[in-house]
Formats: C-alpha cells, structure tokens, sequence
C-alpha cells in the first residue's frame, strides 16, 4: 500500500511507509476493528488492506470526517466501542 501524506516532507514520508506499514500483516488471531472517516486521504487504502485482513472476526466503519474524526467525533468512536463490548459480552 502507498500513502501520500499531504503536508509532510517526501523524504519523512518515505520513511513512514518504509518503516510503519502494516500492509504486509494480514493474519491476526484476535478480532480486527477499524474506524475510519471517509474524507481521509488514507481511507481507500484502509479498505483495501482491511478487505485482505484474515481475523477471527473482523468490523470497519466508515464515518463522516478526515483524519481526526475519530477525535472529533467522539461520539461516534464511543459508539463503536461500546456496540463492541455489548456484543462481546452478549
């Protein structure tokens, strides 16, 4: 997968994606969740990787807002989290 970091010095930006990238990494033994807003420049990217994920149980959502909206809509990540325990615990 390759990003494109608006904002951020090519060079630091290689080395993001060099060295902190999960692409290679599909196979996890514990459930895999994601939140993801959908005017984030990264967002067809974490579908994609999200799609060759292999995990016991697996859940994306996509969300209104960028980068941060996990921050600035708290709201909805506090949703997200606590429709997941209800739903571990059921």
């Amino acid at each position: 997968l390759r990003f494109e970091y608006y904002g951020c010095d090519r060079e630091i930006a290689d080395l993001l994606c060099e060295y902190f990238t999960l692409s290679e990494i599909t196979d996890f033994k514990m459930p895999v969740y994601v939140l993801q807003g959908n005017m984030d420049c990264h967002c067809g990217a974490v579908q994609e990787y999200f799609e060759k994920v292999n995990a016991p149980y697996k859940e994306i959502q996509i969300i209104e807002g960028g980068h941060v909206s996990t921050m600035t809509k708290s709201e909805k990540l506090a949703a997200f989290i606590h429709k997941t325990a209800e739903e571990k615990n059921e």
